[in-house]
């Protein structure tokens, strides 16, 4: 008999990564119960889709880890086999290896409106039940994020390394500029807006053309059909009047969105705080005070307001 609240605990520290590698391997060796009352009913619909999508995610890399190269498709392993191969391994001295990530790669999953900074400069504002990954970018002449939810994308400007989103079948690549998009699992559309810049979006067998500023496009899931249309700034704005979490961003990025919050402008007496990173929480009734208190707390700086209160200047104490 299952405890169903020792499983429960387990599925939400797993959940928030902060589970053993015992407690990982218990876990997996009731993977293919998952899609059984007994366990779907301990989990939301939205937490049980992300358990098995790290899951998925964990396996397969691992064994790609181990294949090196070799083609799975001869092998024919089938996903249960796999993960039975690797819960017989659980206790060896291979479990440490089996399970840790892979080097740079980072999985962010926002249980609240968060904007989090990736490692080329670009940032990406999650909004709530929302996923990504993404590895370092470093090794590879491209920049790819994988995404679950909703998001909207400030992408660095690099022509040598096209950002690629991929979000199911569809993939959106750009060189620089901004844009969002909306691809929930249990939802049978994914659309993709451009509020800046040139996007390219496809899928694994045609282009479905280049989108310009204020242009919009909807992919059904199902039919494959598309609607180019015109978009919405909607979701640019959301974060005004919401928390907003800031996952490890510069002053700069914070700055911005003062500015834009309030219809201000900041500067910065000393450039070397630009880029100075730190983690907060905005919250949606805090004034701009509030919130250059916290920006120059974090950052070992002070602010001045101009005579007419329209401008602000930071520097370092």
């Amino acid at each position: 008999m299952i405890n169903k609240s020792y499983l429960k605990k387990l599925l939400k520290k797993y959940l928030n990564g902060d589970i053993t590698d015992e407690e990982q391997g218990f876990l997996m060796e009731y993977y293919d119960l998952f899609d059984d009352k007994e366990i779907s009913e301990l989990l939301s619909d939205e937490e049980r889709e992300r358990v098995k999508h790290k899951m998925n995610k964990a396996i397969w890399e691992k064994i790609s880890t181990v294949e090196k190269g070799k083609t799975l498709a001869k092998r024919r392993w089938s996903l249960k086999i796999a993960a039975a191969v690797i819960v017989l391994m659980i206790g060896s001295s291979l479990t440490l290896y089996f399970f840790m990530d892979l080097p740079g790669q980072k999985e962010i999953f926002a249980s609240e409106q968060r904007l989090v900074a990736l490692p080329d400069g670009s940032s990406v504002l999650l909004s709530v039940g929302s996923e990504i990954d993404y590895g370092s970018f470093e090794d590879s002449d491209k920049r790819e994020v994988y995404l679950n939810g909703e998001a909207f994308f400030k992408v660095e400007r690099n022509p040598q390394k096209p950002f690629i989103v991929h979000t199911g079948k569809i993939k959106t690549t750009v060189l620089g500029t901004s844009f969002r998009i909306k691809a929930w699992p249990l939802e049978k559309d994914i659309s993709v807006d451009v509020s800046t810049g040139l996007v390219d979006v496809s899928d694994q067998e045609r282009s479905f053309g280049v989108l310009k500023r204020n242009e919009g496009l909807v992919y059904d899931k199902n039919s494959g059909e598309v609607e180019i249309k015109g978009h919405s700034d909607e979701f640019d704005k959301s974060w005004q009047t919401q928390d907003l979490f800031l996952d490890n961003i510069t002053m700069k990025e914070a700055a911005s969105l003062i500015e834009n919050r309030f219809h201000v402008k900041i500067e910065f007496k000393d450039e070397e705080l630009l880029t100075k990173r730190f983690s907060t929480t905005f919250l949606k009734g805090e004034s701009m005070d509030e919130l250059l208190k916290i920006l120059c707390h974090f950052n070992e700086a002070e602010f001045h307001f101009d005579g007419e209160g329209n401008t602000v200047t930071i520097s370092k104490l």
